[in-house]
This record gives structure tokens, sequence and C-alpha cells, in this order.
């Protein structure tokens, strides 16, 4: 065989830019992009940082109330939106099911050509 005509692979390194964008576009496809941002932020901040500087951050917050309160707080927000957010999962999941019950029965209604009984609903007049 000839290899004329035939064209080699390219292989192409890997960068860091092209890995942070892989990142991206997985942390996008999953809802996840804010929080990579944060934490690309955060450890920006934390590798710009002196040598000494992140220990005397570490007892500024662990000495004072703010970390409490703060802790607190975020604790209190954190379950407050984790109940609203059960709740309206939960009424969007019904009203998705519902509909794709009445769904399911028009359409078993139409291919047998006749009116169903179901268990989970009230009797159908045939007439």
């Amino acid at each position: 065989m000839s290899s004329k005509g035939q064209a080699k692979p390219v292989i192409q390194k890997e960068t860091w830019a092209g890995a942070f964008k892989a990142i991206a576009i997985r942390a996008l496809s999953y809802g996840k992009f804010w929080q990579v941002c944060y934490a690309t932020v955060i450890g920006l901040f934390v590798w710009k940082l002196e040598p000494n500087e992140p220990t005397k951050i570490l007892q500024l917050l662990l000495s004072s109330n703010l970390f409490a309160v703060g802790g607190w707080v975020c604790f209190t927000l954190t379950v407050v939106g984790g109940i609203f957010s059960i709740r309206f999962m939960r009424a969007r999941y019904l009203e998705e099911i519902e509909r794709l019950c009445k769904e399911r029965d028009q359409l078993q209604e139409k291919l047998l050509e006749r009116a169903l009984r179901h268990s989970n609903s009230e009797p159908k007049k045939l007439l």
C-alpha cells in the first residue's frame, strides 16, 4: 500500500488554556459554572498571597465574632433556601407526573378507541 494521499493524524499538545476551556464547558453543561468561577478567583487570591499572609487572615477570621455570626447566617440561608427549593421541585415534579398520566391515558384511549378506567382516578362515563 502506498502512503500517498493519506493524511497523518495531527497530535495537539494540551495547554492550560485548553484544560481551562474544557473545565468551563463541562461546568456550563452541569450548571456549576459560577462555583468554578468562585473557586478560580479564590485560588488566584490564595496563590498571590505572601507566604505569611494566609495564617494572619485565618487568625483574624477565627478570632472574630464575624466568623461565628457569618457561619450561622450561611447555615440559616442554606437551610431556608433548601426548603424552598425542595418545595418548588416537588410541586413541579407532581405537575409533570399528572401531565404525563393524562397524556398517557389520552394516547391509550385513542389507540384502543374506548374509554379506560383507572384505579387512581374517578370512573369515566362510558356514554
